[in-house]
């Protein structure tokens, strides 16, 4: 008798797919540096490197809040993802509460982190209307001593869907690099000094951009320490 397809398991059928069509495996293994219901920093192998990272690496706590503070997102349009029907203006993708939750954890991370891995995050907060939320990535610095950030979740909603590419119930804990509604924002950096602008290098194969941020370069941020911090990086 064949197998029936129920429609509860369709739509993680289809994040499975999302998933391994943007060339993307999920972190298979990782190891804990903060595990709460509430709040998570894990060190995971970055399958989707292409050069060795340069790791472990120390920041001073202050240089990470520093980091966290200056992430910047603008809302888009959910239908063609250009941005010209979404927010015209940045907001910072973290509060102060919430860099105090990761910050410490990421310097510790980093610290830890052989050139193979990279520091995963996964926050819940409040979407602004009283929802569970989630914001989640990951981050890296690179042997040129370029910081990348991975916004794959901002107070996103894993029930209901944000934007026209999916609407189910989605569990990224395990996955936080994995988008929930990967064409809601974009990610920029308060320094433009020091931000590499990666989305305009999207045909450039030499840019150590980071390709696992979905086919959306727009999701992940890089940022030149030696620029941003004066030189004063350990």
């Amino acid at each position: 008798m064949p197998t029936v397809m129920s429609r509860s398991s369709l739509p993680q059928i289809v994040v499975a797919a999302v998933f391994l069509a943007s060339g993307c495996s999920p972190l298979s293994s990782s190891m804990p540096i903060h595990d709460t219901p509430l709040t998570g920093v894990w060190i995971a192998v970055d399958k989707a490197a292409e050069t060795p990272h340069n790791h472990p690496y120390v920041f001073r706590p202050e240089d990470m809040e520093t980091i966290l503070s200056g992430v910047q997102v603008e809302e888009r349009d959910t239908i063609t993802g250009t941005g010209l029907l979404g927010s015209k203006y940045a907001k910072p993708a973290f509060t102060k509460s919430e860099i105090a939750r990761v910050s410490g954890h990421l310097v510790e991370g980093l610290k830890k982190a052989s050139p193979k891995d990279l520091a995963t995050f996964y926050m819940v907060v409040n979407d602004g209307q009283h929802k569970r939320a989630i914001t989640s990535g990951g981050i890296f610095v690179d042997e040129k001593r370029r910081l990348h950030l991975i916004l794959a979740n901002w107070r996103s909603v894993p029930s209901g869907g944000q934007d026209y590419t999916m609407a189910m119930e989605l569990d990224t804990r395990d996955e936080p690099l994995l988008p929930i509604s990967p064409f809601r924002f974009r990610v920029g950096f308060l320094d433009e000094k020091a931000w590499l602008k990666s989305r305009s290098a999207r045909g450039d194969r030499s840019f150590p951009s980071y390709h696992s941020a979905y086919v959306d370069p727009a999701k992940s941020v890089v940022i030149d320490l030696d620029v941003l911090l004066h030189s004063n990086t350990p």
